[in-house]
């Protein structure tokens, strides 16, 4: 028997993870949210994109889709209630890369409202 086994503490990916708040973006600068997540943005169609550098947290605001500055939040694929918002001019402005994608299991309080 093989007792160097070290065993893995975290949990399969998938509908198990649908039951919290999941953000993710990836290499194309765009992100994505669960249901979840749209859900404390309130479904609002549109987000002003905030960045803390030094702490390297973005911010989602819920704004009116006519301000300038607002970037579109789009339903993502026929099924599912995932949603996403393509950030690519904010990640470039900031010089963000996600070459392997981030994902953020986050408070409700880490998105601004």
């Amino acid at each position: 028997m093989n007792n160097q086994w070290t065993k893995f503490e975290g949990r399969q990916h998938g509908r198990t993870a649908r039951r919290e708040m999941r953000i993710t973006i990836g290499p194309r600068q765009t992100i994505y949210l669960n249901g979840i997540a749209f859900d404390a943005i309130d479904r609002h169609p549109a987000v002003e994109m905030l960045y803390d550098g030094n702490r390297r947290i973005i911010g989602l605001k819920p704004v009116d889709p006519r301000k300038s500055n607002a970037f579109s939040v789009k339903k993502h694929g026929s099924g599912g209630d995932y949603h996403r918002i393509s950030a690519s001019a904010f990640c470039q402005n900031f010089r963000l890369r996600f070459d392997n994608g981030a994902k953020g299991v986050l408070h409700a309080s880490q998105i601004c409202a």
